[in-house]
């Protein structure tokens, strides 16, 4: 198991660091390996999804805040004006919508009612919702950071 974690990790890093990937989609990591494992096995094999996301999910805050940031520099100062308000608003909304999800797959998680699919059911609700806010932020943060691709 470790091993995996290991692997995943490893392709994760190499992906978001690797330029000749810029203009392909990003393969998310998935969950669906997870579905074919036991109890305690899948749990672990969902968490490391979720963990594996993470990067992902901060690469696509910082390139649309970096654009923001950029598209700021070379506006004349009422749009740049605005454009930092829209920094400060990404960066509320970002801390706010964590806060949400956690909040929200606290919740689901409790809907098992301390059964055995109480992590895992978490987990996948952590996996989901970060793969909507990836892609949200590559849709609509910053003008669509171009030099990040459509994450899939």
């Amino acid at each position: 198991m470790g091993k995996g974690i290991a692997l995943v990790s490893a392709l994760v890093l190499f992906t978001l660091g690797s330029t000749c990937f810029a203009g392909q989609p990003i393969a998310m990591p998935s969950a669906n390996k997870c579905y074919a494992l036991q109890n305690a096995e899948a749990t672990n094999c969902l968490f490391s999804v979720a963990e594996a996301l993470e990067p992902i999910l901060q690469r696509y805050y910082e390139a649309a805040r970096s654009s923001i940031e950029t598209r700021a520099a070379e506006e004349h100062a009422i749009i740049a004006d605005d454009l930092h308000e829209a920094i400060s608003d990404l960066e509320h909304a970002q801390s706010s919508w964590r806060a949400y999800r956690d909040a929200h797959c606290a919740m689901v998680s409790e809907l098992f009612m301390n059964g055995s699919g109480k992590a895992a059911g978490g987990a996948q609700c952590t996996i989901d919702l970060t793969r909507l806010r990836i892609h949200e932020l590559w849709e609509s943060g910053g003008f669509q950071p171009s030099n990040l691709p459509e994450p899939k």
